[in-house]
């Protein structure tokens, strides 16, 4: 029975933060969609229409086998698929949560307890029993300390026992997938070499990737082997259309000489190249056990065009005809950021700062094996400097398609998690207003840690391509280092 519309506790009616898009480009240099007209003015309900028309990209998209609703969500006044984010239906004035979605107007992810005891692995898709994350109502108030006492290892926590102190690596961000030829979930893991610490001036130079397997995603957790060696950081990864696997990664092409801080040593980092730029680079493989064959520069700014400067932090969809949609941050956007060509060997896409006036853009390729060159849109999605939103904006998730062939990335926003959602890759809509998921991360014990930072949303997805769960990197004010928490949606798993 369709939930009826009521009155919302503590959350407005949603007002769309939306984007005017201009389009000179067309649409078949991505999806082979014959498009000769400028694109139209995005409207508060513009995902509810297919901008694209009959034979679009929704159609050739991959469906979902679940069209789930969540138990305990979705009630808020609506009118339209944007009202409610883009994360359930508008029905009879009221919103009705997809299961990845919570909240009046489904704009959260729903999350749900990490089990506090490692359990056996199970294939099974247990009935969620904890209540969703509501970012209205999981305050600080409401945080504790980490617990010791329920188990030494606590799940969902990788390097094991990081969140109570016991040091072993410093970490930044992860992402997984699992493999059905094992039975096995493969984490893919940026870590500092040598045991060094963690700063951000060597994350450029001595950080490398490695490969982290459980058998179920909250753990144990077992070290395997190094994926993609330095420097290396932002792992995110996707899926080819004939099953290659891709990791797309971020960092300095760096293979220089690395301090060594084994013992507690802490010598200075690595000095950069005079022209080091961050670029987007590709590690592929038929096995998630390796080799990886690595392409660096996959997808770079064009000279002349306001994505001329260092891109990082790749969030990928592959879409089923085997384009690549990459979105990507910028640090800076020029004219506010002049461009850099010092050194001996000059680079015309450096940038001189990383002002904070953060840009999210897209860029599209014919396939994963080829330089992603092609603008799909003049502009970029949300520039920080213009006032789009408010607080840096960064790390774009893997993305997803739902049962309507909306496509859904989350962005790591402030400390919390912010939803994006488009039809077509070009055209997106979010409400800044509306967490995604905010710091707290908590356990079936009843333990809840607020985070001192919840950053690099990257997505676990299932088989049928929907989230099951939520992976972070993750600090707290009273322990040097990050760490990665994994928290289940309740699309399944545990």
């Amino acid at each position: 029975m369709a939930r009826r519309a009521r009155a919302v506790r503590g959350l407005a009616p949603v007002t769309a933060a939306c984007v005017t898009v201009w389009a000179s480009v067309s649409l078949s240099l991505l999806w082979g969609v014959a498009s000769t007209q400028p694109r139209a003015e995005v409207h508060h309900d513009a995902l509810h229409r297919d901008p694209l028309g009959p034979g679009s990209m929704r159609q050739n998209a991959p469906t979902p086998t679940r069209v789930v609703r969540g138990a305990e969500s979705g009630g808020g006044v609506c009118s339209t698929l944007a009202d409610c984010n883009y994360g359930g239906d508008c029905v009879d004035g009221g919103c009705q949560c997809d299961l990845v979605w919570t909240g009046e107007h489904c704009g959260a992810l729903a999350l749900t307890a990490i089990p506090a005891t490692h359990r056996p692995a199970s294939r099974s898709t247990p009935t969620p029993t904890h209540a969703h994350f509501k970012p209205t109502r999981v305050t600080a108030a409401a945080s504790t300390s980490p617990s010791t006492s329920t188990t030494a290892v606590r799940p969902g926590i990788y390097p094991p026992g990081a969140e109570a102190g016991v040091q072993t690596t410093w970490t930044w961000g992860a992402t997984g997938v699992h493999d059905p030829t094992d039975d096995r979930y493969h984490f893919f893991v940026t870590q500092w070499r040598n045991h060094c610490p963690m700063t951000y001036s060597s994350f450029l130079t001595q950080t490398h990737v490695v490969h982290v397997t459980a058998a179920t995603p909250a753990g144990p957790y077992v070290e395997e082997s190094e994926a993609i060696p330095g420097a290396a950081g932002n792992p995110v990864y996707a899926r080819a259309p004939d099953g290659t696997h891709l990791l797309y990664f971020t960092n300095y092409r760096y293979d220089g000489d690395v301090p060594n801080c084994t013992g507690g040593a802490h010598p200075p980092p690595a000095p950069l190249p005079t022209a080091a730029v961050e670029g987007i680079h590709l590690a592929s493989s038929r096995s998630l056990n390796g080799p990886w064959n690595i392409t660096y520069d996959i997808a770079y700014g064009t000279v002349g065009h306001w994505s001329n400067c260092s891109l990082t932090n790749p969030g990928p969809y592959v879409f089923p005809n085997g384009t690549v949609l990459i979105m990507f941050k910028m640090g800076g956007y020029p004219p506010h950021c002049p461009q850099r060509g010092g050194g001996s060997t000059p680079n015309p896409r450096g940038c001189t700062c990383n002002d904070g006036r953060d840009v999210f853009g897209v860029l599209s390729g014919s396939d994963f094996a080829h330089p992603y060159l092609t603008h799909p849109r003049e502009t970029p999605i949300i520039n920080v400097s213009t006032g789009a939103t408010t607080g840096s904006i960064e790390d774009p998730s893997n993305g997803w398609v739902d049962h309507r062939g909306t496509i859904h990335q989350i962005a790591h926003h402030g400390n919390n998690g912010l939803a994006l959602h488009s039809r077509d890759g070009v055209e997106w809509w979010w409400n800044a207003s509306v967490l995604a998921y905010n710091a707290s991360v908590w356990w079936s014990d009843g333990t809840v840690i607020a985070m001192h930072q919840r950053e690099e949303p990257k997505m676990l997805l299932g088989a049928d391509g929907l989230p099951t769960h939520l992976i972070n990197l993750c600090t707290l004010p009273s322990i040097a280092h990050s760490f990665v928490c994994v928290q289940p949606i309740a699309s399944g798993g545990v």
